[in-house]
């Protein structure tokens, strides 16, 4: 994952002097993990908590630029949200899901969150998809806007395949390497068992970039999990999605 992470930065680097500088910024990995809190009521704490992660060009800031923490307070649920400050640089350097679980969902499972959903755009997707895998018994669920779910020819394999119940990697995964199949393999298995599962609600724009992938893994969820929308890869169809997303499910106060 992370070799192919650092070929990213090299190609953005090659681009000029501005992305140059921005990119070198972006990599400054900081503990604790920065993070921005929003009460849904001044006065009590809600049980419920939405972990924004944003993508690989945004910054945990553009969740409230981009009207998602209106979106939740308009929709009446008593939901907190926090916005992680979840960069690029915490995916290449692998502090991503240590400095995600230490900085930010034990210390809310301290406060007595009882319910903790992620939600991940593109890049962040991928990290909620992640994270799930890795700590599956510490969320209620993941909440997926358009995720990046692998490279092209991983997608073409699955698809090949007739899709995912029937794909199994023609080899045996190695490491981190092969960090894209691993997650579909995670997929499969979380969609298809009880023990340990954790909920997915997916949207995506029919003319995104991912929209290939994403519907691939839609085929494998209930129709009431899966929210789509004419739109690209971008903020007002994810807002779009997000708002269908929150008025058409009351699964976030359910227990984990």
């Amino acid at each position: 994952m992370y070799n192919k992470l650092k070929k990213s930065i090299v190609n953005m680097l090659l681009t000029g002097p501005v992305l140059l500088s921005s990119c070198f910024l972006l990599l400054r990995t900081k503990v604790p993990l920065e993070a921005t809190y929003y009460r849904s009521s001044e006065q009590t704490r809600s049980d419920t908590l939405f972990v924004l992660l944003p993508g690989r060009k945004s910054r945990g800031a553009d969740f409230d630029r981009h009207g998602f923490i209106d979106i939740v307070k308009k929709s009446g649920l008593a939901v907190d949200c926090v916005a992680v400050e979840a960069h690029f640089g915490y995916y290449v350097k692998r502090k991503l899901l240590p400095r995600l679980a230490a900085d930010i969902i034990q210390p809310a499972r301290n406060q007595g969150y009882g319910h903790i959903w992620l939600v991940g755009i593109s890049m962040g997707g991928l990290g909620a998809l992640l994270y799930a895998r890795e700590h599956p018994d510490t969320i209620s669920g993941v909440i997926l806007l358009a995720p990046f779910l692998g490279d092209k020819e991983v997608i073409a394999e699955i698809d090949q395949a007739g899709g995912l119940s029937h794909w199994q990697p023609e080899q045996p995964l190695v490491g981190e390497a092969d960090y894209q199949r691993a997650i579909w393999l995670w997929l499969k298995d979380n969609l298809t068992t009880s023990s340990n599962r954790v909920r997915l609600i997916l949207g995506y724009g029919l003319q995104d970039r991912f929209a290939r992938a994403n519907s691939l893994l839609a085929t494998q969820m209930s129709p009431e999990q899966v929210f789509t929308t004419m739109g690209g890869h971008d903020w007002e169809t994810w807002r779009q999605l997000f708002t269908r997303i929150l008025a058409g499910s009351d699964d976030w106060h359910n227990p984990p």
